[in-house]
């Protein structure tokens, strides 16, 4: 049997006669098959895969035609106990709108999922909005996108229309002015801070039409070990004095334009952080 832990260790084990039958004796008589590239890092590009790890008789090149996609790493222990209870919540069948979002968070490729009960302009569906587990809009079309819809439509009534769509992302910046306490380096001060936004503001650490405020980030900065004070200047190029809150609506029914919008999911520009560090 072979076991795989957290730190990606795979373990091969064998019977002791007791428990098991012992491997044959000798040497090199134990043949193993195994894969590579399992996961995010098995997302090729078009074309990208141009050598085999084995050449059976008579193949002489390889390519891959299409794009991977779909693809998810293996949960750690933290996402198997949340994700878990979610199959055992649903049991194979959506009947409510919170059915729908468990049934999609669980599925495999998916990273986020939200589920809203919207008008369409002619009768009350349930809206997905989604995200792939790549921190990636889900493009229309594609062959994931396809098998989530196929799986949820096996386990819901056929009554209950739905709708699936990719959310909508938008990228806020910021600046701000902070003091530095006297026993600490300035430089490495500022890396933690932009580091801890960057961390907090990603997309594993968000949730769709999760609003950010100014308090919350001056509350999170603070925080840094070294930092004395905090000013924020700029929330998205705005005051934060009159303009204390960033908004990501949910998915909704926009009526001038008789269309849904999926989900906002609102995260920072990495690219678009001003520090600047005040005299104490």
């Amino acid at each position: 049997t072979t076991r795989h832990n957290d730190r990606q260790q795979t373990s091969v084990m064998f019977g002791d006669g007791k428990h098991g039958a012992r491997l044959p004796s000798g040497r090199d008589n134990v043949a193993a098959s195994y894969r590579i590239g399992t996961g995010m890092e098995g997302m090729v590009r078009r074309n990208q895969l141009q050598l085999l790890m084995s050449r059976p008789l008579g193949v002489k090149s390889v390519i891959n035609p299409l794009a991977a996609e779909g693809a998810q790493d293996p949960e750690d222990l933290d996402a198997a106990r949340s994700n878990a209870p979610l199959t055992v919540l649903t049991l194979e069948r959506i009947v409510s709108a919170q059915d729908f979002e468990d049934f999609a968070r669980a599925f495999a490729g998916i990273g986020k999922a939200q589920a809203t009960v919207l008008w369409n302009g002619e009768r009350q569906i349930v809206h997905l909005t989604v995200g792939g587990a790549d921190a990636q809009p889900i493009e229309p079309g594609a062959t994931l996108q396809a098998n989530l819809r196929t799986a949820i439509d096996l386990a819901r009534h056929p009554d209950q229309e739905i709708r699936i769509d990719a959310y909508r992302e938008t990228r806020f910046s910021l600046s701000l002015a902070l003091v530095v306490a006297a026993a600490h380096e300035r430089e490495v001060v500022l890396a933690a801070v932009r580091d801890t936004l960057v961390e907090q503001y990603r997309f594993e650490n968000r949730r769709f039409a999760q609003s950010v405020s100014a308090s919350e980030i001056a509350a999170l900065v603070q925080a840094v070990e070294g930092v004395e004070a905090v000013v924020l200047k700029s929330l998205d190029g705005r005051d934060p004095m009159q303009y204390p809150t960033l908004s990501a609506p949910p998915a909704h029914w926009n009526n001038a334009h008789s269309r849904i919008v999926p989900a906002m999911l609102l995260l920072i520009d990495a690219d678009a952080i001003t520090l600047e560090v005040l005299e104490s």
